[in-house]
């Protein structure tokens, strides 16, 4: 069976030929998708306001990324020299009481609370008494004035280094104590009973005011002795030590380590 097929008519032509409506919708298609998409956007905004956008997002990328990699830098810097101290600290420790020392006079302010307990344990041992160079001494008193009162085993320890370091700086020569003078409940303005050097004096209560004392064994005691325009130069002091010292104690403790430890003066206490 054979068909028959009609010829296309040119009218059949312009009847399927697009409406404008229809070829709108079709541009309006071919806009939103692929590179079309992005042609219409380029026109619209203009290529100098999209460079200008980008710029400005990589400006905030690049100064978001150089701040986290400061902070990056720093902390990995400061454990690193955290590390560091502790190692040499340590090698110290374990090398002699001298090195120990030496060691931790050159430490920074802000990590020497971390080795407070350290500093008691090596001026606390008997082989902790060998003869140590001045400045090292100086160097730690100013660590432990500067050092918050808070900080564990505080106390015990700048007490202990008071005497530790007076024993270090008084006279080679300074005679054998002979003689002990007790001041107790006494008053004592300007003038003092003489004695030889090397007496040992403790102040055990009372008041001292305008006087030098030199060459002298000077026993501080728990018990207040109140003190104006005091002097103690070359002497070797002692003062008790204690986890939780008397105010008094506290207050003498820091009046010494505010002078050299062998040239004291304490204006009032």
């Amino acid at each position: 069976m054979s068909s028959i097929t009609s010829p296309l008519q040119w009218k059949d032509l312009e009847e399927m030929a697009l409406s404008n409506a229809d070829r709108d919708w079709i541009r309006d298609q071919i806009k939103g998708r692929g590179w079309g998409r992005v042609a219409t956007w380029l026109k619209e905004w203009g290529i100098p306001s999209i460079i200008g956008g980008l710029i400005v997002v990589a400006i905030f990328e690049w100064n978001h990324f150089t701040t986290d990699y400061a902070a990056f830098r720093q902390h990995t810097e400061d454990r690193l020299h955290t590390l560091e101290t502790k190692l040499n600290v340590e090698a110290a420790l374990r090398s002699s009481p001298s090195a120990a020392l030496t060691e931790l006079s050159r430490l920074d302010q802000r990590d020497f609370p971390a080795y407070v307990p350290a500093l008691r344990k090596v001026i606390e041992s008997p082989t902790g008494q060998a003869n140590l160079n001045t400045d090292v001494l100086q160097k730690i008193r100013v660590h432990l004035l500067v050092t918050n009162n808070a900080t564990p085993e505080y106390w015990p320890t700048t007490l202990e280094f008071i005497g530790f370091a007076s024993s270090q700086l008084a006279p080679p020569d300074l005679p054998p104590s002979n003689l002990t003078l007790y001041v107790d409940n006494l008053v004592f303005h300007g003038v003092f009973p003489s004695a030889p050097k090397g007496t040992t004096i403790i102040l055990n209560s009372g008041e001292i005011e305008n006087h030098t004392f030199e060459d002298y064994r000077i026993v501080f005691t728990v018990n207040p002795v109140r003190m104006k325009n005091v002097r103690f130069i070359n002497c070797l002091i002692t003062i008790p030590v204690t986890d939780d010292p008397t105010p008094y104690l506290k207050e003498a403790a820091q009046a010494l380590l505010a002078s050299n430890l062998s040239s004291v003066t304490i204006r009032s206490l």
